[in-house]
């Protein structure tokens, strides 16, 4: 499903001003984490009526502001000078049977 969703992220996010497109990774990575609810619960919205996306993902988070909210930091420090590396934590939702 990331997949056939990638061209179209990916376009949306080129569209966007590089301010814009700080926040909108964020809000793309607190949409993906909405995966991470339990393999069975993802797999029954996907498999159920009308259709669950990663747009139905991101419109289901909430408001800002969060809990803990350090968003401006965030976007100040990514402003600043360039970082040379990055590290990709990858995590799945479930087990496959």
């Amino acid at each position: 499903m990331a997949l056939e969703a990638w061209d179209e992220r990916i376009e949306h996010l080129d569209k966007l001003s590089p301010q814009s497109r700080i926040s909108e990774l964020v809000w793309g990575v607190l949409a993906g984490n909405v995966f991470d609810w339990g393999a069975e619960a993802v797999a029954k919205l996907l498999d159920g009526p009308g259709s669950f996306g990663f747009q139905e993902a991101r419109d289901s988070l909430q408001s800002r502001p969060w809990l803990v909210d350090g968003l401006e930091e965030w976007e100040k420090r990514m402003r600043g000078v360039p970082h040379r590396c990055a590290t990709i934590f990858v995590d799945n939702s479930g087990k496959l049977d």
